[in-house]
């Protein structure tokens, strides 16, 4: 049984999105949290990828 990589994104741009659904579907890999300025574009890119969670830069 392999162990399950968790990563939490910094930023909420076109890169981070790229980066956030390739690790919503690579295997072992758990896309957990996004953080960004604007609390609403985090959360935005959290419910679009299931994430847990959307939290401001200031909260992580």
């Amino acid at each position: 049984m392999r162990d399950t990589l968790r990563f939490g994104i910094v930023g909420t741009g076109f890169i981070a999105r790229v980066i956030a659904q390739g690790l919503v579907d690579a295997k072992n890999c758990a896309l957990v949290g996004v953080a960004s300025r604007c609390i609403s574009r985090a959360q935005s890119l959290a419910s679009n990828s299931e994430m847990l969670k959307g939290l401001t830069v200031g909260k992580i």
